[in-house]
């Protein structure tokens, strides 16, 4: 049994921005981030080594 996945669908993208609102309301600066090829990261701060 394979596991399909449609990466067209942005279920991952939904649920991110759903986190970011509750994780980020009161918070300064942004707690996730977005790696560009790469997927997510929850940290605080992003340095050179992380993008």
């Amino acid at each position: 049994m394979g596991i399909d996945f449609n990466m067209n669908t942005k279920v991952v993208d939904v649920y991110i921005n759903y986190l970011r609102k509750k994780i980020n309301k009161d918070s300064e600066p942004e707690m996730i981030h977005t790696i560009v090829g790469h997927g997510y990261m929850l940290k605080e701060t992003l340095t050179d080594e992380d993008q």
